[in-house]
């Protein structure tokens, strides 16, 4: 199945689509001496096309002088032949199915009757007044490699244009160049108002088989109300259509069923459209930029609804009641659009992998977007389209911002409601229902493009090469950054219970790739059921200490300075209600970038070289071990007494095998206050100077020296 073809159909921009198609039809009723009228100038106009290929014909042409009206019966335009990317022949002798790597295309434009009034060609302008078209307007364009074929028909009701002003093509030699020499006739026209009242798009995709073509992919689309206003070179000041709708039918082997897929949009605007930009996108002589151009500068779509299936099993329902956007623009990539037209057609056909990838990642990379936001975002899975179970899932707000080649600023989701039904008997009962007030993917910033070809390239050629070179493929591909932000998260079921988020939030960066050199998170009053807990003993223990829900906080400010090679551990703190906190900072100085950059070769050795400045751990008991001494004698059958007494031992135990009598005395001492009065315990090291990493880990064979080594402190309330 050629999914792109499917793809196509669902950009949310079909009016600019069709209003694009239907620009073509204007040089039915359009056009070289200083000036011409009437009859002279549309025989200017028509040798203009002439120059670049087009075939002209009409049964009659009719000039009324007084009314300055011109009037042509069952007029034809034809446009064909074929390009590749090594060399290109034209003509409608050229025109039949593609061989080897060429693309062969037809473009054909009818109208049994048009009226023009003020037709006028200056120089090397073309202008005219007002034009009408009868109601049976057709356009027909064909794209084919010989294997595959894409036929567009397009039935046009309605149409009326006023004050048309454009600059007739000059000759050009190559096929793509006449080909862009028409576009850009055809778009970069200037008008005060267009209007079609009715557009039938019925479109197919054929595989062809020798003589046989074999129908894979049908779509009907029709759009009503189109109108475009204020064109000056291009520019159209506003677009828009009153309704629009698609009906898709997949044939092939791998359709998932016979039912087609049908999508609706409602009224949708678009203001301040540049097609000399897209032109320039299209054409390979501009030069490749990193300069983003706005195509279209805003746009509206409403009412959207779209019925589809997502697998064999799943049926999706789809729909928003607006969708806003700002400054969509293009950026000229190294792109060869040749290739995505042939892979747009046959992605089965034997492709420079590399090339083509590149080129589709590079067009990827051309597209930018400053904002879009969509409201009342709805979305509903079904076991079939009849089936009572279901997931619901509603969105009040869907915003997406400062989309470019570099990253992206934010995707933002508020006022998600979700829920799944199942059917039971004769009632239906809710799974599982989710809400939140805030969810976010924020501060994405992609890899530098400049090294990812090379890896393209090397990945292209040895499929096993991201297994055989993990951390290579990570270090050019991996973002340099990103964030998220949820908050206010509930989630309800019926096992494991309720877990709400107050807040979590995470922001990871790096300046050695793709090793984090700076990472810190925030998660305040998680809440969860003790009894959907894994851990059987935890959960045994906090059950028998009445304890229903572990609700907890946890901080974490992580950082390394290139500038200073300072590794610092500002924060780490984890909360848990009911127990106590733990706060733990650290410093390390004279951290080598090649810790991060190599870890697993020479940012090991490079390590070494580091110092440890200080560190330091602080526990804050709210009742855990008063609850759970008292838990342990219970269930033991002891003295309170006797278990701080046994935890005691313990800790000495482990405290002797440092063979340090003084740090022994001190961690007695700090022990023996605690368990008499349990408030706070604070563990810190600060050597004098900062002691070298290597002479830490000389030390362990003797650790009896380390206590003096990082002038190791431990002190109780």
């Amino acid at each position: 199945m050629q999914f792109a073809a499917l793809l196509v159909c669902r950009l949310p921009f079909p009016a600019l689509l069709s209003l694009a198609m239907v620009a073509f039809t204007t040089l039915l009723s359009g056009p070289a001496k200083a000036q011409t009228t009437g009859t002279e100038a549309f025989e200017a106009y028509v040798a203009a096309l002439k120059r670049l290929g087009v075939e002209v014909s009409q049964d009659t042409i009719h000039y009324d002088k007084p009314t300055d009206t011109l009037k042509t019966d069952n007029m034809r335009m034809h446009l064909s032949g074929r390009f590749s990317s090594g060399n290109e022949t034209s003509g409608p002798d050229t025109a039949g199915p593609a061989q080897g790597d060429g693309l062969s295309f037809a473009l054909t434009a009818e109208s049994p009757a048009c009226a023009i009034s003020g037709l006028v060609v200056r120089e090397t302008e073309i202008s005219a007044k007002r034009w009408n078209c009868s109601d049976d307007v057709a356009f027909s364009m064909s794209l084919s490699d010989g294997s595959y074929e894409f036929v567009s028909n397009q039935t046009i009701s309605g149409l009326e244009t006023t004050n048309y002003r454009a600059i007739l093509p000059e000759a050009v030699s190559s096929e793509s160049g006449r080909l862009l020499a028409l576009t850009r006739f055809v778009f970069l026209a200037s008008f005060d108002e267009q209007r079609i009242a009715s557009l039938v798009d019925d479109w197919k995709f054929h595989a062809v088989r020798g003589d046989k073509r074999t129908l894979e992919i049908h779509s009907i689309a029709r759009t009503d109300g189109l109108l475009a206003r204020g064109a000056r070179n291009g520019v159209v000041a506003e677009e828009s259509f009153e309704f629009s709708s698609e009906t898709i039918s997949d044939f092939t082997e791998y359709a998932l069923r016979k039912e087609p897929e049908v999508l609706r949009w409602g009224k949708s605007i678009y203001k301040s459209v540049d097609y000399g930009v897209l032109i320039d996108f299209l054409d390979p002589s501009v030069p490749v930029s990193d300069t983003p151009r706005v195509f279209i500068s805003s746009g509206s779509m409403s009412d959207y609804t779209a019925n589809q299936q997502l697998d064999m099993a799943t049926d999706a329902r789809i729909s928003y009641d607006k969708l806003r956007f700002t400054e969509f623009s293009l950026t000229n990539r190294d792109v060869d659009l040749f290739v995505l037209l042939k892979m747009f057609l046959n992605a089965d056909a034997d492709y420079d992998l590399g090339h083509a990838g590149l080129s589709f990642f590079n067009s990827l990379r051309s597209i930018g977007l400053a904002k879009t936001e969509i409201e009342n975002l709805s979305l509903t899975l079904k076991n079939g389209p009849d089936s009572p179970d279901a997931i619901n899932v509603s969105i009040a707000t869907l915003g997406l911002s400062g989309v470019n080649s570099n990253g992206i600023d934010e995707v933002l989701l508020s006022g998600l409601n979700m829920d799944i039904d199942e059917q039971r008997g004769d009632k239906l009962h809710k799974l599982m229902t989710a809400s939140g007030a805030k969810l976010a993917l924020q501060d994405i910033e992609f890899a530098a493009f400049d090294p990812m070809p090379a890896i393209f390239a090397r990945i292209f050629e040895n499929p096993d090469y991201v297994e055989e070179q993990p951390f290579e493929v990570l270090s050019t591909l991996a973002p340099r950054s990103f964030a998220y932000n949820i908050e206010d998260f509930e989630l309800i079921s019926n096992h494991p219970g309720t877990i709400r988020i107050g807040k979590a939030a995470l922001s990871v960066s790096t300046a050695a790739p793709p090793v984090p050199t700076s990472l810190q998170y925030t998660y305040r009053d998680i809440s969860s059921p003790v009894a959907s807990m894994s851990d059987s003993p935890a959960k045994q223990f906090l059950q028998a200490l009445d304890i229903d829900n572990l609700t907890w906080s946890s901080e974490l400010l992580l950082h390394w300075d290139e500038e200073t090679s300072e590794l610092r551990l500002d924060q780490l703190m984890l909360d848990l209600e009911h127990f106590g906190k733990v706060e733990i900072n650290a410093r390390l100085a004279n951290v080598p970038k090649a810790l991060f950059e190599d870890p697993r070769g020479q940012g090991q050795a490079a390590a070494i070289l580091s110092r440890f400045v200080e560190a330091t751990a602080t526990f804050k008991d709210v009742g855990m071990t008063r609850r759970s001494i008292a838990h342990l004698a219970k269930q033991r059958g002891m003295a309170e007494e006797d278990i701080q007494r046994v935890f005691k031992e313990q800790i000495l135990e482990a405290a002797s095998k440092v063979n340090n009598e003084a740090f022994t005395r001190m961690v007695d001492e700090a022990v023996s206050k605690f368990l008499a009065d349990p408030e706070q315990v604070t563990i810190s090291l600060k050597p004098e100077p900062p002691v070298p990493a290597a002479q830490i880990l000389g030390s362990i064979v003797a650790p009896q020296s380390l206590p003096k080594l990082l002038n190791v402190t431990i002190v109780a309330n």
